[in-house]
């Protein structure tokens, strides 16, 4: 038997829109659960990331702490090497007295000095030169920019001896020449003229001039061979 509807037609339409309101109110409130739910979720998260993280943050400042002293014992140190490397490049120098015994030490006894004279000589290097940007050199410390301008100050002087003298035996000026350049405090030693006395003279003495390149003091590399050098007497 077929059911017979006697509402008005309005009425039934008012029946769907309430239906289709409800079904709106339902599916608003699922995902508003649902974003509640998700809210708690992180809310949970986040919480347990604070905990974390309340826990972990002792050990990170302590690590934080120890990195700023090991970066300023770093600083220390390096500024105390740098002071220390400057001390004893301003100290490197062999004693006149250790010089003039290196000298006299191994000499013959037909072999005679007239003059020893001790001078430094300041080597013209011609080398490129970069220019350093501002931001570099304000790294650099006071004692570290001292010690590099003395050390490359240093490093263009060479100290030598002019010997001039005589002896009796040329082959025991070529002996003592020798012996010199075994010598430690010796870079090389050079003949630069060696001459018989006038004629008359029985004795055989020769007239000689050496030139002895000294060897840098510690920490000091050797000058090169330079195409100007300017002496300066000490």
């Amino acid at each position: 038997m077929q059911d017979i509807d006697f509402l008005p037609k309005k009425f039934r339409d008012r029946r769907k829109r309430r239906r289709a309101s409800l079904y709106r109110w339902i599916g608003v409130a699922s995902i508003g659960a649902l974003l509640a739910v998700a809210a708690l979720l992180q809310l949970g998260v986040q919480h347990q990331l604070q905990v974390q993280r309340d826990a972990l943050e002792p050990a990170y400042l302590a690590a934080v702490a120890k990195r700023d002293l090991l970066v300023n014992l770093q600083f220390n140190l390096t500024e105390h090497r740098n002071e220390a490397q400057l001390y004893a490049t301003l100290k490197s120098h062999w004693p006149t007295t250790q010089l003039l015994a290196c000298l006299t030490g191994p000499t013959p006894e037909t072999l005679s000095f007239r003059e020893l004279k001790l001078y430094q000589e300041i080597a013209s290097v011609a080398r490129r030169r970069e220019e350093e940007d501002a931001a570099a050199a304000n790294q650099k410390s006071a004692t570290l920019r001292d010690f590099e301008f003395f050390l490359s100050e240093r490093q263009k002087r060479t100290a030598k001896f002019d010997v001039d003298g005589a002896v009796m035996d040329v082959s025991q000026l070529y002996e003592y020449l020798v012996k010199l350049n075994d010598h430690p405090l010796v870079q090389r030693a050079i003949i630069e003229s060696v001459e018989p006395v006038a004629q008359g003279d029985d004795s055989g003495r020769s007239d000689f001039e050496l030139q002895v390149v000294l060897t840098p003091p510690p920490g000091i590399r050797a000058v090169p061979a330079a195409s100007t050098a300017l002496r300066q007497g000490r």
